[in-house]
């Protein structure tokens, strides 16, 4: 009597052919109906990647603490200021660019209305009776030259009132826009007690000078610009809702650092403009 292959062996062919079929798929990179890609996922959206092997940048990520997935995000990039929007990318909620801001544009200050000068309206700011006056003079009046370069280069005297309910704190700027257009940093200076409501002329000893545009030397900036004209130079005092997270050397504490570390916790601010044309 004579074995019977047939059924068996049909079975061994079946389990052999396959397999082998699946590995043809594969590797050629064919896909079966309902069978899901391997493959990273990337964005068709320009300047934005799904997908990223690595942990962003600490600047993208701080401009999203506090955020949800989706909300609009700005930070400084090489001296540039960028937009974005908010993604999990690795577990990490970080800053995706999405274009360039124009040019004159502070990305971590910015303005719901046509003024985008440096220090004027964050997201969410409403200025109300919190206000910034100078001995120096009134607003979008002329800088005496005592405060510049072609004077001795003090400080200029401060005085606010109105700070909102919850203040913990002010930060003070002193920005300004030359004639390329890119934000100059005159004044950087943080941790201003909540009790302070004013700055004397060359006031030494309160808060904690950072870094201005022109090195690494924290102190007072006067206005020098090399270009023709008159320069607006904007003050600008922010109270804000808690103390920001900032590097712990002074050095690296630059405008837009400061900046960005306080665009989620500033309550309001108040601004003073004033110009100086060089002799």
């Amino acid at each position: 009597m004579k074995p019977n292959w047939g059924p068996g062996l049909l079975v061994i062919l079946f389990m052999i052919a396959v397999p082998g079929m699946l590995f043809v798929f594969y590797s050629s990179g064919l896909t079966i109906p309902g069978m899901k890609s391997t493959e990273p996922h990337t964005s068709t959206t320009p300047g934005i990647s799904a997908y990223s092997p690595h942990v962003p940048p600490d600047v993208a990520v701080n401009s999203c603490v506090g955020k949800s997935p989706g909300d609009t995000c700005r930070f400084i990039d090489k001296d540039n200021p960028v937009r974005g929007s908010c993604e999990d990318k690795t577990g990490v909620l970080s800053c995706a660019p999405a274009k360039a801001l124009p040019e004159t544009a502070t990305p971590s200050v910015p303005t719901p209305g046509p003024d985008t000068r440096p220090g004027h309206d964050p997201p969410g700011v409403t200025n109300g009776t919190f206000s910034l006056t100078s001995d120096a003079g009134a607003d979008e009046g002329t800088m005496p030259a005592e405060y510049t370069c072609d004077g001795s280069g003090s400080t200029p005297e401060l005085s606010w009132s109105g700070a909102p309910a919850g203040t913990v704190g002010f930060a003070l700027m002193m920005t300004t826009l030359p004639g390329d257009g890119t934000a100059r940093w005159n004044w950087v200076l943080y941790r201003i007690p909540k009790n302070m409501t004013r700055l004397e002329k060359n006031s030494t000893g309160v808060g904690v000078l950072g870094s201005g545009s022109h090195g690494t030397t924290m102190e007072y900036d006067p206005p020098c610009s090399q270009g023709p004209g008159p320069k607006t130079y904007t003050l600008t005092l922010y109270a804000l809702s808690e103390s920001p997270t900032l590097p712990a050397r002074p050095e690296l504490v630059t405008g837009p650092v400061l900046a960005n570390a306080i665009s989620s916790i500033t309550l309001d601010r108040a601004s003073l403009d004033l110009s100086y044309t060089r002799p």
